[in-house]
């Protein structure tokens, strides 16, 4: 009778130990998750549209880290076509 006894409590130990681990790995993940604060973006008093690297600049200021070549932004005129270029960019948080 005390080996059932001793085996269910060690099973119940198991239990509670896996139960424990898989708690702390979702709340990493729930932090990891958590959204970030936004920053404003800063415009020039004299356009009334932000532009794309006005965009990218502010989220680079909060903490987002972007993979796109932000001179390349910065030289599109708006009078270009469509088809002229194309900026894929990816951003993930730091």
């Amino acid at each position: 009778m005390f080996r059932k006894v001793e085996k269910s409590l060690d099973l119940k130990d198991f239990e509670i130990t896996t139960l424990r681990q898989k708690i702390e790995v979702l709340e990493v993940e729930v932090e990891r998750l958590k959204p970030t604060k936004r920053k404003k973006v800063v415009l020039d008093p004299n356009v009334r549209f932000a532009t794309i690297a006005d965009i990218r600049k502010a989220q680079r200021d909060a903490g987002w880290e972007i993979e796109e070549d932000l001179e390349a932004l910065e030289g599109l005129k708006s009078d270009s076509e469509p088809e002229d270029c194309i900026f894929v960019g990816v951003g993930s948080r730091k």
